[in-house]
């Protein structure tokens, strides 16, 4: 099935290039179509773009230039059936972050998606 991955506080990639990583050393050649990075951060946003482009010349990398807590249901446009996996890479203990927020946006999508 394609996939699409949502990854919070994505800093420079590591835990999409993981999930790469890890599929492939199983043998599974991942079929993303849709990667959104969210960070705050331009500089790491800016390189976790560049790595994950070595990752895959298939999927359509979006970045999202926000804090977590200004995303709205229109930045994380999830435009296909696919899979979606949310990757939180150290975000969740974070104070800053409200995890009402967080999970209302993501539910939001779901619901958006379904209709």
């Amino acid at each position: 099935q394609n996939v699409t991955i949502v990854d919070w506080g994505c800093g420079q990639g590591l835990a999409t290039m993981c999930f790469y990583d890890y599929m492939r050393n199983l043998g599974i050649e991942p079929s993303i179509t849709q990667i959104i990075l969210v960070e705050p951060s331009t500089v790491a946003i800016n390189r976790a773009i560049a790595h994950l482009s070595k990752y895959t010349n298939t999927a359509n990398i979006t970045g999202i230039n926000k804090y977590i807590n200004d995303v709205s249901v229109s930045d994380i446009n999830v435009t296909n059936d696919n899979l979606v996996l949310h990757f939180f890479s150290n975000i969740l203990d974070i104070e800053s972050v409200d995890l009402i927020v967080l999970s209302n946006l993501i539910k939001e999508n779901i619901q958006s998606r379904l209709f």
